[in-house]
């Protein structure tokens, strides 16, 4: 038996998780059905999802029967090839209305499984009732959160909205190019065709009480930086190498690094991630044979920047700077660069804010508004001037998103259900006046 931070910590086994899923169908379907929801949630991160080769079929199944219990429908689209979208839908009862949405994503990016107690893909439990697996805190959690509260309003028979209600379920949005499919799928005829007018986008968790509801997001650039200098045998001291150039342009981004990382830091400034920029080494070209200084190296950054117009041409500025500072035939280029602006609006007249807002209060929860520090991959729709927010119905944890032992703890998990409840009774049944 393992051991985790002094408790014990054991897997699902098969037999284990069997008599989860057993017991789940021999107890009544009542609306407020733990057992049955942690048994969907352990099914769900028993499915392999880790880039870059999710089992998607499996988990196309797992929906495709979900959406049969839930007495949903349920299409799948397929922009690009390996990377689908599931589309389950609830029809409402007001053709006009405008529809709702709501995102999580189907895959969770890798990490070292040597952090891991246990394999990310074999959920387990410690005596605190921390569930550990690779999703527990973003995407995989809200997903069964999200569906279980549809079951609730079936059950009790309520599940009759005013609005259609859409979740969708998108595959490489973690991955940079699989995002495309995403956005394909966002810019076609048929995503066109469901008339949102209101989504929901999952997010991070929030590591106190107060929720976190981003209005925005930082955007993704990607930069590419070539470094010309001069050939020599590596046994000769050579004058202005690309090495050196090399050195002096990173010594530029890390002094950077470190001043965007300060600032939050700082407690007086009250900064977040998603205030502040970062820039992150990705990758790097360059040499011909191991015995020769190379000509030319190529290296290639992400940055994360806040949709602010001064924070893009500050930063521009600075990568102008450096190339100049670090030496003649240094150069760059931003291959990704998109200078949205556009935020949804949290003024006390928009009612959907109000609608939103106020289901999250309604219990006395509380909430603060922030800039989403990664992509929602809905940032497409606010340029359309659809309303998104971005929000994680999980708090009170510590983000491990990208961590080894990720986990949710069991009350956290159960508790957002009823927040999901309240969110989806609220807008789904928005007067169609709000349009």
């Amino acid at each position: 038996m393992a051991m985790k931070n002094g408790n014990s910590l054991w897997c699902f086994s098969n037999s284990t998780f069997f008599q989860y899923l057993t017991l789940s169908r021999k107890i009544a379907p009542h609306p407020n059905n733990e057992q049955l929801a942690m048994s969907k949630l352990l099914e769900y991160l028993s499915i392999d999802s880790v880039l870059p080769s999710p089992d998607y079929e499996k988990s196309f199944q797992f929906f495709k029967k979900y959406a049969q219990e839930l007495e949903l429908k349920i299409q799948k689209y397929e922009m690009e090839t390996g990377k689908p979208i599931y589309v389950l839908k609830k029809k409402g009862t007001k053709t006009r209305a405008k529809a709702v949405m709501f995102f999580a994503p189907l895959d969770v990016a890798p990490t070292d499984e040597a952090e891991w107690t246990t394999a990310p893909n074999s959920p387990g439990r410690d005596t605190d009732g921390k569930i550990f697996a690779r999703g527990t805190q973003r995407g995989k959690s809200t997903t069964i959160q999200l569906l279980e509260a549809l079951r609730r309003f079936k059950v009790t028979g309520k599940a009759k909205f005013q609005r259609d209600l859409y979740l969708v379920f998108g595959s490489g949005t973690d991955d940079g190019a699989g995002s495309d499919s995403l956005y394909r799928f966002l810019d076609s005829n048929a995503f066109r065709e469901f008339d949102i007018g209101y989504a929901i986008a999952d997010a991070e968790p929030s590591e106190t009480d107060v929720y976190k509801v981003c209005h925005s997001e930082r955007l993704s650039w990607e930069l590419s930086i070539k470094i010309a200098g001069k050939v020599g045998h590596q046994s000769r001291f050579v004058e202005r190498d690309c090495g050196r150039k090399l050195a002096a342009f990173l010594a530029k981004v890390y002094q950077f690094r470190d001043e965007q990382e300060a600032r939050l830091t700082a407690t007086e400034n009250g900064a977040r991630l998603g205030d502040v920029t970062t820039i992150s080494l990705t990758d790097a070209a360059g040499g011909t044979m191991t015995s020769l200084l190379p000509d030319q190296i190529q290296v290639f950054f992400n940055v994360r920047i806040p949709p602010n117009p001064s924070a893009f041409y500050k930063f521009e500025e600075l990568v102008h700077q450096w190339c100049e500072a670090a030496g003649p035939g240094v150069t760059y280029e931003f291959t990704e660069k998109p200078q949205s602006i556009s935020t949804t609006s949290t003024a006390y007249d928009d009612a959907f804010w109000n609608a939103f807002s106020g289901a999250i209060t309604k219990e006395g929860a509380k909430y603060e508004i922030e800039v989403q520090p990664t992509p929602s991959g809905l940032q497409l729709l606010r340029d359309w001037n659809v309303p998104v927010l971005g929000f994680s119905a999980v708090a009170n944890i510590e983000n491990r998103i990208f961590a080894g032992d990720e986990y949710i703890p069991e009350r956290e998990f159960f508790n957002g259900i009823d927040v999901y409840e309240r969110l989806i009774g609220a807008i789904a049944n928005l007067s169609t006046n709000a349009d």
